[in-house]
């Protein structure tokens, strides 16, 4: 993926969540390479949509930019290396 698709879909998911909801920094989507086995990768971006219209949306922006949309399940993360998890706020 081109840093200017990625870029787009970080601003994309930024409006769609805010900022303070997306997390995209090497730093901040370490904790979610971890899939409980040797493979390791980091997700392209964390958004942490509010509600399910949000949710819908940040799955819409990542296929506009031909990214897989992602979610963890049972402590282990999507296959995908160009992968957005979308997580619930609790």
């Amino acid at each position: 993926m081109s840093t200017r698709t990625a870029d787009r879909l970080v601003r994309d998911l930024e409006s769609i969540c805010g900022e303070r909801n997306v997390f995209w920094r090497e730093e901040d989507t370490l904790v979610f390479e971890y899939d409980a086995g040797f493979d390791r990768r980091p997700p392209l971006a964390v958004a942490v949509p509010r509600n399910t219209d949000e949710i819908a949306r940040c799955v819409r922006a990542a296929r506009d930019t031909r990214t897989a949309p992602g979610r963890r399940r049972q402590n282990r993360a999507p296959r995908s290396k160009k992968c957005v998890i979308p997580s619930s706020r609790r």
